[in-house]
């Protein structure tokens, strides 16, 4: 008898508290929604401040001065950016699509790749941060907004270009070919300067033009570099460079078969005599192969961006 009137003792306490809480949370206006984009709000303040604060502010008493704009109303003003486009949906372009709408007074500084690296369910939170700057985030919005895809975490600028560099030299050496007849060191006495122009301070020529020389070097062909044909009297030709032409002799820079460069001495009188075409023919085709025929546009761009790094000291 007294376990069950402690028991209905118990009972009688535990009801009315749980029956109280129930009430308080009513009142206070507390839901499942609402608790999750409560939660949300504050991942998303966790996420600005590990990948934006670098940036932007939020905070009404923080008055720095950073590259991006002030965020602190975001969630305000967001609608007044693009009308007739939604807050949210404003927010949530200018993370993914940052160049889409340039604040007044600012540059387009802000990495295309801002939202690389995290969920769409992370994205979101973070949307829901920034739109509770200012206003009040419609949970119903917030939901139905269509996250895009996650992006994949873009390397450096800095290791882009290292990567672009050494697939440049690469393609330099072996693919292209180039290495066999330019050099790349200043050196006087570099026989390869006998066939091709140095290339050591090839980064002193804008970047677009190398690609129009290596995508077309007939039409940038470099003067004094010309290639000739010189019909010999046994009927056999050689081409060359001419470096150097008196009336007994001519000396021309050719390219072996093992791939050096040697200079040959050719007699005039070897030659064959002029009668009604000539001898010696320059042409105005360069020797130099045209890389688009053979090389992917990523490629000729990454021998572009090795030559734009040289320059001469």
């Amino acid at each position: 008898m007294k376990f069950r009137m402690v028991g209905w003792i118990l009972l009688s306490i535990s009801i009315p508290i749980f029956i109280s809480v129930g009430v308080s949370t009513a009142r206070q206006g507390f839901s499942v929604s609402g608790f999750r984009l409560h939660q949300q709000i504050e991942e998303g303040h966790q996420i600005f401040q590990n990948r934006c604060a670098g940036c932007h502010v939020v905070d009404t008493d923080d008055r720095r001065q950073l590259k991006g704009p002030s965020l602190e109303k975001i969630g305000e003003i967001a609608a007044s950016r693009r009308p007739p486009m939604a807050a949210l949906s404003y927010i949530l372009e200018s993370v993914v699509k940052p160049d889409a709408y340039i604040v007044p007074g600012y540059s387009n500084e802000m990495p295309q790749s801002a939202a690389g690296g995290i969920t769409k369910e992370q994205l979101r939170s973070l949307i829901a941060f920034l739109g509770s700057r200012g206003a009040d985030v419609d949970v119903k919005t917030l939901t139905s907004l269509d996250m895009p895809d996650p992006l994949r975490e873009k390397p450096p600028a800095g290791l882009i270009r290292l990567s672009k560099l050494e697939n440049g030299l690469t393609l330099f050496d072996g693919k292209a070919k180039c290495a066999t007849c330019h050099g790349l060191i200043k050196d006087d006495n570099n026989e390869l300067n006998l066939i091709a122009p140095n290339l050591s301070d090839a980064g002193d020529v804008p970047r677009e033009q190398l690609i129009q020389k290596l995508r077309d070097p007939t039409k940038h062909l470099v003067r004094g570099y010309e290639t000739s044909v010189i019909l010999l009297a046994d009927g056999r030709s050689k081409v060359g460079r001419i470096l150097r032409k008196d009336s007994k002799r001519l000396w021309l820079a050719t390219i072996a078969s093992d791939g050096h460069v040697q200079v040959e001495m050719v007699p005039m009188e070897a030659i064959e005599p002029d009668s009604e075409k000539p001898s010696i023919i320059q042409q105005s085709q360069s020797i130099m192969p045209n890389y688009s025929s053979f090389l992917s546009t990523e490629e000729i761009e990454a021998i572009a961006e090795f030559l734009s790094a040289l320059h001469s000291t």
